[in-house]
């Protein structure tokens, strides 16, 4: 690696081996083909470097200039190009589909809090047993979620994709975005919350709940037919 490195870096004065160079001076002026002694002169004279800025040419070409200021220039140009690139962060909160409003608001605040963090969010909802017969909740889900961010200050990068278990949406803060805390605060996000805790939570129990007596009826019945028939068999033998 540091081998990689010193390649890497121009050859300055001395280190400059070949016999002629195409030479510019240190006020960016083309001099014109000179021998290599002769712009080592030129740039002792002005108290400056020759550095080989571009080797591959025929015949190379050289440039006086302040070599260390050169560095010193190039390094800062690099580390602003760092702080520019953004690496993509992606958080992920789960809901499930039988949420009621208090924990909605909890996960929203979280969700909140990663888009103020210009992070991008996967929304996500988990499904359990005979919950993947309400897919429909799910979707309810996501669409409320961004109705209530705003759908103004968000991006849905991927739109509601079911795999598996799991329905999912994945969100980005658009520029403009706001924290809709700081815009709107709890108490009138609970006033707009209030309706999902029937919406979200109650009728989804209450299909599962006469899913289960059904269930429970239907295996009652199989049990008691079992029996009859089981007497009937066993009177026929005796």
């Amino acid at each position: 690696m540091n081998q990689r490195g010193k390649e890497n870096k121009p050859r300055i004065n001395n280190q400059i081996r070949c016999s002629e160079v195409r030479l510019i001076d240190g006020d960016g002026n083309q001099v014109g083909i000179v021998a290599v002694s002769k712009a080592l002169e030129i740039a002792a004279l002005a108290e400056m470097d020759l550095v080989e800025v571009a080797p591959a040419a025929n015949p190379p070409v050289c440039r006086v200039m302040d070599f260390g200021k050169f560095r010193f220039e190039q390094n800062k140009k690099l580390k602003e190009a760092k702080k520019k690139q953004k690496s993509i962060v992606v958080k992920e909160v789960k809901f499930r589909p039988k949420i009621d409003s208090h924990d909605f608001i909890t996960k929203v605040k979280m969700i909140d809090k990663f888009l103020g963090m210009n992070c991008r969010v996967k929304v996500t909802i988990m499904f359990r047993g005979r919950e993947m017969a309400y897919q429909n909740r799910g979707r309810d889900i996501l669409d409320r979620v961004i109705e209530t961010i705003g759908p103004d200050m968000v991006t849905v990068e991927q739109t509601i994709k079911t795999e598996g278990r799991n329905m999912h949406m994945t969100i980005a803060p658009k520029p403009s975005y706001k924290s809709i805390y700081a815009k709107d605060g709890d108490e009138e996000l609970m006033d707009d919350m209030a309706e999902l805790e029937n919406d979200l939570d109650v009728d989804v129990d209450d299909d599962l709940d006469m899913d289960d007596d059904d269930l429970d009826m239907g295996s009652e019945d199989i049990s008691e037919d079992s029996i009859d028939s089981a007497e009937v068999d066993e009177n026929k033998v005796s």
